[in-house]
């Protein structure tokens, strides 16, 4: 069930409820919509170049509740404030046919780009990789709309 949608860029990110076959629940966050399956070059000068992509879904691990989920979404905000380079790792899955794949592990590193830091989340499963840039005023219009949604459903997990 989604919770919260934000769109940045031609991005769009969702933080969802999801609750596995096993009866696992969780909050995740929806961050990743393109897999490069290919991509060629011909070097220095640019003249041909190529790419294969593929548009899905991948999104990282928020915690078991909204507490947890609301935890993790600050802990975002501080990586704002490492270095460039500085890299992390979180829980993630892939998106596969309304179902959500198995465990994987997205990376997370710090980027500085003309207007400010940024989020580079990197999943590789070995056949293709997926990244997504994510912007602070994301993170804290994410933050913002969890509260909101928290004051109009207080019940929820």
């Amino acid at each position: 069930m989604e919770v919260v949608e934000i769109e940045q860029d031609d991005n769009e990110f969702a933080i969802f409820t999801y609750k596995d076959e096993d009866g696992t629940f969780g909050y995740y966050l929806s961050i990743g919509r393109e897999f490069r399956l290919f991509e060629a070059n011909d070097g220095e000068d640019g003249i041909f170049n190529a790419s294969l992509s593929h548009v899905d879904e991948s999104s990282i691990w928020l915690g078991a509740n909204r507490d947890e989920a609301m935890g993790t979404l600050d802990y975002l905000l501080t990586l704002y404030d490492k270095d460039p380079g500085f890299s992390t790792e979180f829980s993630g899955r892939l998106t596969r046919v309304m179902k959500l794949g198995d465990p994987t592990v997205a990376r997370c590193v710090v980027i500085k780009r003309l207007f400010g830091k940024r989020l580079l989340f990197i999943f590789d499963n070995g056949r293709y990789t997926a990244d997504a840039e994510l912007v602070k005023s994301t993170v804290k219009a994410l933050i913002s709309s969890m509260k909101f949604d928290a004051k109009l459903h207080p019940n929820r997990q």
